[in-house]
């Protein structure tokens, strides 16, 4: 049997849906092309996980911009010690 990519893909999905995560095409992701942040979903993420403690806009724009200013290289470094959030599916 023949290894096939979109197999391997469709059963990872099926595990995180299984998990409560919810899935969508890459092709329909409202996203800036060759952006791997999707701003206005980790906005609103932040907004209905943190409400409740008070988070404000200027933390919110201060966790993006810190996200934004991270090189690729950086996020995958063993050793980064820079921006540690934590974020569980709802």
């Amino acid at each position: 049997m023949a290894f096939k990519e979109a197999d391997l893909e469709k059963v990872f999905i099926d595990l995180l849906l299984q998990e409560g995560f919810e899935y969508m095409p890459g092709n329909a992701i409202n996203r800036v092309e060759g952006e791997a942040l999707i701003e206005q979903d980790l906005c609103d993420y932040l907004h209905r996980r943190y409400d409740s403690e008070g988070i404000t806009e200027n933390e919110i724009r201060s966790i993006v911009l810190q996200l934004r200013s991270l090189s690729a290289s950086a996020l995958y470094e063993s050793e980064y010690s820079g921006v540690n959030y934590t974020m569980k599916p709802e």
